[in-house]
């Protein structure tokens, strides 16, 4: 795959940035973080069916488009640019697992046309540090009468107040299940956690010996498989977002002045919105370099988890200079700068913190 966008991908970006300008802008967010939905269904209806971008990442004979990486790349990152609150990240995940699985064509042909919401439910120590993927999950299946049930919570489970499907990880009899779960069912209890990130919507969910249909699926290639895909698309959201807050503190450091020059002019600004930048630089620099290996399975994993131990520190810190350069009124919440600080604290620690993606270059180098 090309280190650099193709045209289509170019166009694609741009559509993208022109429907968050015009249907999603920060205001229209902030009514989304007001409101009692935890995102806004017409904005979900135009990107999921109208733009296709809910079966961007499925194969076009299960009914997507057939997108590959750049493609995926070119969407997040102008959905993360502009805070966009969508379950898109929790379907793409979902079909990302589930087009491989056998048997599951109809679940994904219903999440590719948007006529589904589907999560992955995978994580159950909400603690700092904890593997997001558990080697040995808790959460258990027991058969009776021949039928699976399901019993056990998962934490951190994008959109899970919304899914109708939900994939989860779970354990029966000395080894790990992928299973599909059905998000309306009695004994599934999904409620949501309080938020850091206001333009994410996080669950925790219960499931109280709920029916199970236990996949026919090769589960560490699965799971590697929705690990590698979340690096990809967190990076590129948080390199649409860090490009967001370069550009937000580069235009108030040219319109706010003191001493009768723009403060732009000061070294104590100009440096730091200069580290920004060149943050940005080396983590757009990895995430083009994921985008190149997405076809190259031996490299691609150890390629995105690179790309998201740069994006997300960076992102982060920039994310925090942007409150700071906007001096008193970025501490204010109707300034946008906080929006971001947020997203940046919540995208640092979804689906494994910079310590688990080091850990995974470390593994993949042998050391």
């Amino acid at each position: 795959m090309s280190l650099l966008p193709t045209p289509e991908q170019e166009m694609l970006r741009d559509t993208v940035r022109e429907v968050v300008a015009e249907r999603s802008p920060l205001a229209a967010v902030r009514q989304v973080i007001a409101g009692p939905g935890d995102y806004d269904d017409q904005v979900w209806l135009l990107l999921s069916r109208e733009l296709g971008l809910a079966g961007l990442a499925v194969p076009e004979p299960l009914g997507g488009s057939g997108g590959g990486a750049g493609e995926l790349v070119a969407v997040f990152t102008e959905l993360g640019a502009g805070l966009v609150p969508s379950p898109l990240l929790a379907c793409t995940l979902a079909a990302t697992a589930l087009q491989v699985v056998p048997g599951e064509s109809a679940t994904v042909r219903a999440l590719a046309a948007g006529e589904l919401i589907a999560s992955v439910a995978l994580t159950e120590q909400p603690e700092a540090g904890a593997d997001w993927i558990p080697p040995a999950p808790a959460t258990t299946v027991s058969r009776r009468d021949g039928r699976a049930r399901l019993s056990g919570r998962k934490t951190i489970v994008l959109n899970g107040t919304a899914a109708g499907v939900l994939l989860v990880l779970a354990h029966e009899d000395g080894r790990n299940v992928l299973c599909l779960i059905d998000g309306a069912d009695p004994g599934v209890r999904a409620v949501a956690l309080p938020p850091t990130d206001l333009s994410r919507s996080l669950a925790q969910v219960d499931f109280a010996d709920v029916p199970a249909r236990v996949l026919d699926a090769d589960v560490p290639a699965v799971l590697g498989r929705i690990r590698d895909v979340a690096n990809l698309v967190l990076a590129a959201e948080g390199c649409g977002a860090l490009a967001a807050c370069v550009a937000m503190v580069s235009d108030h450091a040219k319109a706010r002045t003191a001493f009768g020059r723009p403060i732009g002019a000061f070294q104590a600004v100009k440096h730091r919105a200069a580290d920004m930048y060149t943050s940005w630089e080396l983590a757009h620099a990895a995430l083009r370099e994921a985008v190149r290996l997405a076809d190259d399975e031996t490299r691609f994993g150890l390629a995105a988890a690179t790309a998201r131990a740069l994006v997300s520190p960076a992102y982060l810190r920039a994310a925090g200079d942007t409150i700071q350069l906007h001096g008193g009124i970025g501490y204010t919440w109707e300034h946008d700068a906080h929006l971001y600080y947020r997203h940046a604290m919540s995208s640092h620690a979804l689906c494994g913190d910079p310590d688990f993606q080091l850990s995974l270059i470390a593994t993949s180098a042998g050391i």
